[in-house]
Parts: structure tokens; sequence; C-alpha cells
């Protein structure tokens, strides 16, 4: 059983990003005052100083955002941890995302609307902005025996999916990953298959094992 553990990336991004800005701010305090002056500022023995307090603020921010978000992060995947030992050896922790197609195509309505102004706004006016529009669903899932958790952390909500509920599972191997459909919830969602200690065959039969013909038919003996 292979346990979740605090996604890295993340972190380390956030760590680099505030040592490029405090290498950035420290450049400018240590920059000749000649190149100051041929900037036209007189006065460089005090701003000079400016982007390196601008960087170390920004720095500080980003090092509260990722510390608040690493601590949330940690008590999920500790709960999530103690749930797979409460489950059984065959329990399979797996991080992926939900698939919303109606959502996904009002953002990319949304989206496409947001550049045509974008675009309308810079022939015009000379500046245009747009926003791209989207949803976070990453999710963590918990596959057992009895069916499936799945966890989102942002939210801190769970739900609990029992294999009675369901009929029948359609899965697509795509690269890296699986696109798992379960009928007849309507529940269709993407789970990584890169870096799990079981191989993708086996996390497939995994699934059709656990969710495939979970329900008697009540004809069947007619």
């Amino acid at each position: 059983m292979k346990m979740l553990k605090i996604k890295k990336g993340p972190i380390i991004f956030v760590l680099v990003t505030c040592a490029i800005f405090l290498i950035v701010g420290i450049v400018f305090a240590l920059l000749p005052e000649e190149i100051y002056i041929s900037w036209g500022d007189d006065d460089s023995a005090r701003t000079r100083y400016y982007p390196l307090i601008f960087c170390g603020i920004l720095d500080v921010i980003l090092l509260l955002v990722i510390w608040a978000t690493t601590a949330s992060q940690k008590k999920s995947i500790e709960k999530i941890n103690t749930l797979m030992q409460n489950l059984g050896e065959d329990a399979i922790a797996l991080n992926g995302a939900i698939v919303d197609r109606e959502a996904a195509r009002e953002n990319a309505a949304k989206t496409a609307l947001s550049v045509l102004g974008g675009i309308l706004s810079a022939l015009f006016l000379g500046v245009g902005f747009y926003k791209i529009y989207g949803n976070n669903n990453e999710r963590y899932f918990v596959l057992y025996s009895e069916g499936m958790y799945i966890f989102d952390t942002r939210k801190k909500t769970e739900i609990q999916l029992n294999k009675i509920d369901v009929n029948d599972i359609k899965i697509t191997e795509k690269r890296n990953s699986l696109l798992v459909e379960l009928i007849p919830l309507n529940v269709t969602f993407t789970v990584k298959t890169k870096g799990l200690d079981v191989s993708t065959e086996d996390l497939i039969a995994k699934f059709k094992e656990v969710f495939t013909n979970s329900m008697p038919d009540p004809f069947q003996d007619f």
C-alpha cells in the first residue's frame, strides 16, 4: 500500500520564485550609482532599496500562502492515509480530476467571449484584456473493495461511492492516465497512472472488479 505524500512541485516552484525575487532586489540595491544617474535618479541612496523591499514583501506573501496551503494539504493527506489503513491492504490512493464536460463547454464559451472582447478593445482602444475561465477539478481518490472515496482537499469535502450504486464502468486508457466513467451515476474522472505501485493493467482490473456488474439482475432467474 503506497501512501499519499505532499506534492513538492508547487513548494519548490514558490521557493525558487522567492529566491529569484530576492536576487533581483539585491542586484538593484548593489548597482553602481552611475547607472541610477543615467536613469535620471539622483536619489539612489534611498530608491535603490525600493526593489529589494518590494521583492521582500512579495516573498513574504508567497511564503505565507505556500505555508498555509501546505499545512492544509498535509492535514487532508494524513486523513486520507489514515482512511486507507482502515480500509485494508487492497486500498489504492490515486490523484486526478473530475471531468465536467458541461462546465468545460461553458468555460470555453466564456473564455472565447472574453478573448474576443480583449481583441476588440485592443483594436479600438489600443489595449485589451481577457480572462481564461476554468474550474479546479483536482481530486484525490481512494479505491477499495467496496467502492471509492473522492476527496476535494480545497473544499475539504469527501464523497463515498458504493459499488452497489454502479451498474457498469467504462475505462479509456490514455497516456499516463485513465479516463473512467461510472454508469449510471454519470461520474466521469481521470486518474494518473504514473508513479503508482500498481501497473496500469492491474489498476484497470481493480476498477472493473469493484464496479462491474455489482448489482444482480432481478430477472436473471426468469
